[in-house]
């Protein structure tokens, strides 16, 4: 019975691990079936390539058609003037720009009215620029200064524009106007002339003469202040306008600091003019050297007139040494400094009186097209001070007053070969044209000075053979 019992559970244990045996047999089958379908519909693989390098950053956006990552690295310097000119704390206080698109205004000159001056500074004075003018007492350095705004009024008509700040005494209008700055006296100055005129039995001033006294080319504007520093800042302003073509500041040693002004007359007080004129320079500084809200340049010409004084402990019998007042900024700030010295005294004849002097001019400072060590001369007459002063008195001058340009244009003109000189005869061919031939620099001058058309010719002739590339306008 129990050999009975375990042939049948052998048997059933048989059938059961046959029955296994297949349905694994079957499994297995139907995978390896549906794997050869998958093989089957699997695509051929492409043959390898090699891997491609990896786009920078950069190289992404610009695919992409993107710019710069504005807080990302830059990559060139393009990239980094956008960034710089478009960063908030920069915008309006700094310019950044490629020096190639950055233009200069000293090409554009103010012209002293001394042709052999000119041509020894460069031109003339320089636009968008701070020059100086110093020298003893009555060496003419105001008259100097005027003559360059009556040369500006010259060249821009009604269009000039002027801004004279005075520390010292009100402008003499007669003086000016001898020196060919033509200022419009007023409608007081005119009814005190009437006065005078009536009082000595004169007829009044005809209509014309009116219209000549109160004529002036341009504007001309006027500046007195208590303190230095208000003078100053109406200055500042005048410049941060950019309005004006030349600025005058007559003078820097009489500048009254609000210290100076609020103590008393014994009162030692330190830094004076100095100090004012530091700070001064510092605010103009930006003016000079950016570009303005429309993209111009500031071409205004500022000259300072200075005193200059004797070294303390200088030999009074000997050579002087000299300097003038100011602040190391203002010195510094500087494009010219023209320093001016009385020489020997001019008479009528061998005993008279003097009637003038020679002025020796030197160029202490230059930059910009302009070189120091260089010197010269001009004869200076007495300016009369009879008022009033007619315009047709002016222009009729050779060297009845003031600095002899016409005499002087002459010689300058014959030492560069533009007037040929050939013993003492003096011509002037232009075009294979003979303009002016006279026997003798003074004969030579009196031909010129009764046409100012050709005075500009011939300037500009003597401009042009001395090689300078400049613009008076």
């Amino acid at each position: 019975m129990a050999k009975k019992l375990r042939r049948l559970g052998a048997k059933a244990t048989s059938g059961s691990r046959r029955s296994k045996a297949s349905s694994s047999k079957k499994t297995h089958k139907i995978t390896k079936k549906s794997a050869k379908k998958k093989k089957k519909a699997a695509p051929k693989k492409a043959p390898k390539k090699a891997p491609k390098e990896p786009l920078t950053k950069r190289q992404a956006r610009k695919k992409r058609g993107e710019k710069d990552d504005p807080k990302g690295p830059v990559t060139s310097v393009e990239s980094w003037l956008e960034r710089i000119n478009k960063t908030k704390k920069f915008k309006g206080t700094v310019q950044v720009g490629m020096a190639n698109t950055i233009a200069t205004p000293y090409y554009l000159r103010r012209s002293t009215g001394v042709l052999g001056l000119d041509i020894k500074m460069g031109g003339g004075w320089h636009a968008g620029g701070v020059a100086q003018v110093y020298g003893g007492e009555s060496v003419g350095k105001t008259y100097l200064v005027f003559q360059t705004a009556g040369e500006v009024q010259r060249n821009y008509g009604d269009d000039a524009a002027i801004l004279i700040v005075s520390t010292e005494i009100r402008t003499d209008k007669s003086f000016a106007r001898k020196a060919g700055f033509r200022i419009g006296y007023s409608v007081k100055e005119v009814q005190h002339y009437e006065d005078i005129r009536a009082s000595r039995g004169l007829d009044p001033f005809t209509e014309a003469e009116l219209g000549d006294l109160m004529h002036q080319p341009g504007k001309v504007v006027y500046v007195t202040g208590e303190t230095g520093e208000r003078s100053l800042d109406i200055a500042y302003e005048a410049l941060a306008a950019g309005l004006f073509q030349l600025v005058i500041i007559e003078s820097l040693g009489a500048l009254l600091s609000s210290d100076q002004q609020s103590g008393d007359v014994g009162d030692r007080t330190y830094g004076g003019s100095s100090v004012m004129l530091t700070n001064f320079m510092n605010k103009v500084y930006p003016l000079f050297i950016m570009d303005r809200e429309d993209g111009s340049m500031l071409e205004t010409t500022v000259i300072g007139i200075n005193q200059a004084r004797a070294i303390i402990g200088g030999n009074p019998k000997g050579p002087k040494e000299r300097a003038a007042a100011g602040a190391y900024a203002w010195k510094h700030a500087q494009l010219i400094s023209l320093e001016l010295n009385k020489s020997s005294t001019i008479r009528g004849d061998e005993k008279g009186p003097a009637i003038g002097r020679e002025v020796r001019w030197a160029i202490t400072k230059g930059k910009v097209g302009t070189h120091d060590g260089i010197s010269g001369r001009y004869d200076f007459y007495h300016v009369p001070t009879t008022d009033p002063v007619f315009w047709s008195d002016v222009t009729l001058n050779g060297s009845t007053w003031g600095i002899d340009r016409i005499s002087e244009m002459v010689v300058t003109a014959s030492k560069l070969g533009v007037v040929d000189l050939a013993g003492s005869w003096y011509t002037w061919t232009s075009e294979g044209e003979v303009l002016a031939k006279a026997q003798g620099a003074d004969k030579m001058a009196s031909i010129l000075v009764n046409s100012e058309e050709l005075q500009l010719r011939l300037r500009e002739e003597c401009i042009i053979k001395a090689g300078l590339q400049v613009k008076y306008r």
